[in-house]
Formats: structure tokens, sequence, C-alpha cells
């Protein structure tokens, strides 16, 4: 299934709150001028944040909130680059045990709302 509309009528967190009650998967794609967020569910809830602009990265707004201490995000992208299986920031660091689903799902909402 495949949704396009326009933020002004949509607002975007109600948007992924149906989306979580629905448990939809899939990725949800969006674009403003030129610059495209990718939001990756699985059963409703968000696994993977991808961006077209480098400050918008899970990893910065993790930092940002507080969530995340910068030492914590150099070795989940040193861990994510020397892997070679290019792993999604979001999971090397849920599974360290350094940010919970919540606190994922939270920054990757604070991002695209952010604009």
């Amino acid at each position: 299934m495949a949704f396009t509309g326009e933020t002004n009528d949509v607002n975007l967190a109600d948007l992924l709150s149906v989306l979580a009650r629905r448990l939809h998967s899939g990725r949800l794609a969006i674009s403003l001028e030129g610059e495209e967020i990718q939001l990756f569910l699985d059963q409703g809830r968000i696994v993977a944040v991808s961006s077209s602009k480098h400050e918008m990265r899970i990893g910065r707004t993790l930092v940002r909130l507080g969530i995340l201490d910068p030492a914590r995000l150099e070795a989940a992208v040193w861990e994510q680059e020397e892997s070679g299986t290019k792993r999604p920031l979001g999971e090397i660091l849920f599974q360290s045990g350094w940010v919970t689903r919540a606190e994922l799902a939270r920054a990757a909402e604070g991002s695209a709302l952010r604009r």
C-alpha cells in the first residue's frame, strides 16, 4: 500500500501513530525542499532511519537530545564501518544497550518533525 500526501493535510506524528497501531511494515519517505528522510518500520516500530541531510542523521539527533554520549556514537560508527555489513546504526546502538527502541523512535520523530 502506498501513501502520498502533503504534511499540511496529515500531521506526521499522527501518521506515525496510525502506522504503529496498525503494525505496518515498510518505508516511509518524507521529502522537503530536495531533502529526504526515510523511516523504516517493522510491525509499526521504527527500526531504521536514513537522511540525505547529514545533521539530521539518527546518531547526531540522539547526541543532540542528550540520549547518547558522543564517544559511544563514535564507537558505534566505527563498528558499523569495520563490520562491512552496513548494519543500521540504530540497530548497533540498541544491541549495545546504549539506547532503547523508544529512544530511537523519539530521535527519529524529532528528526522528521524538526524541519
